[in-house]
């Protein structure tokens, strides 16, 4: 006879020395909750034996060159896996049910309830203060924790571009890690809208930088957002994207802003990492780092952990993060006095810092005089101004905030446009930063 879940042999009444069954007993549970076993993936992807998996209680994982698949029997047990020494990620699941993806240079804490893999580091999703398969990296001045998890569906969602509102993306690559292999394979690429069969979500990830993806110019599908998404068919972990700009002049129609979402049913969406200051030269590829960009910082005084498993405590102190993107965005030529709105969610739980540190402008076409915008809250009806960005003859932008601002449940953004209109001022975008605390 053996125990259900670790095979432990037990003592049989009639058994004459029942020493040594005990003190094997002893040493197989010692093993199961203290001891370590090597798993190299030199060979590509690893299958555990159920007395492998039973034998330690944490699996050092090395040897890896591409992302690889640990395949563990589907027996009740906590475990862990250590892939602090690995280069790219480790999928760890059953032969049937979810799996976890954990990250290179992580230590992931798993429970494996008889039918799938689950993470043990907390509950949630990236991106709106809570987190599935973070790791604690650092404690000291504060606590750090990557926010990201495996999802079945990624999105780009573009809310500025540069000159317009129709998007070109030439090609689209996602990773692992950083500077691996892509991820794109079987899946189905789909998108918000496309001008026509030729210019598909396909066409951004064919591996053709000659062919791209393309909004329509005209029609009732041209204003931002617009979004270019990938169904990978099971959960995957993205922690870079690779983009490549349209080789015209100017690189006209690439993201300016964007945010990096997740699902796991197509239909329902995370906001993830955001991305509001990027940069493109023509045709040359840029990579954003989104393991980077999602990482949540909790800072406190003589704050102590208090838990650590379904969720974070600390005994003092406040959560801080992740950031988040508010963008305007005027198309042509600013009306007289033009507004525009972006109502906030009602846990209002936002703050968008002093001097609008990490705003980001982007102009189309600049003004013959400074034109001055006025970003407001709207409460209870009221309006009441936050700050200014003002635009000189040369698109530069001057940043005014005296304080912060706070929002609360039920408080509406306004962004208004000089009440002149400017003659030759077009095409402005506007992306506020925001934390959310």
């Amino acid at each position: 006879m053996t125990t259900p879940l670790l095979g432990i042999a037990e003592v049989v009444s009639t058994q004459a020395d029942k020493t040594t069954t005990i003190n094997d007993a002893i040493l197989a549970l010692e093993n199961a909750t203290q001891a370590g076993l090597a798993v190299s993936f030199a060979g590509g992807n690893v299958t555990l034996s159920a007395a492998q998996y039973a034998s330690s209680v944490a699996f050092r994982c090395s040897g890896q060159t591409a992302a690889v698949t640990l395949t563990v029997p589907l027996t009740q047990r906590a475990f862990f896996v250590d892939n602090t020494a690995g280069t790219f990620s480790v999928t760890v699941g059953g032969a049937s049910g979810a799996s976890v993806a954990v990250a290179p240079g992580t230590v992931a804490a798993l429970l494996c309830d008889g039918s799938a893999c689950k993470s043990a580091n907390g509950t949630g999703g990236g991106g709106s203060g809570e987190w599935t398969a973070g790791i604690v990296t650092a404690l000291g001045a504060g606590l750090s924790i990557p926010a990201m998890a495996s999802h079945r569906y990624w999105r780009i969602n573009i809310t500025a571009v540069i000159g317009g509102n129709n998007v070109n993306l030439a090609e689209i690559q996602m990773a692992s890690s950083t500077g691996g292999a892509d991820l794109f394979g079987s899946g189905t690429a789909f998108a918000s809208a496309a001008q026509g069969s030729g210019y598909s979500a396909a066409k951004a990830c064919d591996g053709d930088v000659t062919t791209w993806w393309s909004t329509p110019d005209t029609g009732p599908s041209t204003s931002l957002p617009q979004w270019w998404a990938y169904d990978f068919g099971s959960a995957v972990l993205v922690t870079e994207v690779r983009i490549s700009p349209l080789n015209v002049s100017g690189s006209l129609y690439a993201p300016t802003a964007f945010t990096l979402d997740v699902s796991d049913d197509g239909s329902t969406w995370s906001t993830g990492p955001a991305f509001t200051s990027a940069t493109w030269a023509s045709g040359v590829t840029q990579s954003f780092d989104a393991a980077a960009a999602s990482t949540l910082v909790a800072e406190w005084n003589a704050g102590t952990v208090t838990t650590l498993g379904g969720g974070l405590s600390l005994a003092s102190g406040a959560l801080v993060g992740p950031k988040i993107a508010i963008p305007f965005a005027f198309s042509g030529l600013p009306g007289a006095g033009q507004m525009l709105h972006y109502p906030l969610l009602a846990d209002g739980l936002l703050t968008i810092p002093a001097g609008f540190t990490g705003t980001a402008v982007y102009v189309g076409s600049n003004p013959t005089a400074t034109a001055t915008f006025v970003l407001y809250y709207v409460r209870s009806g009221t309006p009441t101004a936050i700050g200014t960005v003002a635009i000189s003859t040369a698109g530069a932008a001057t940043l005014t905030a005296a304080s912060a601002y706070t929002a609360i449940s039920g408080d509406v953004l306004r962004l208004e446009a000089p009440a002149t209109p400017d003659a030759t001022l077009a095409d402005v975008a506007f992306t506020f930063e925001a934390t959310h605390t």
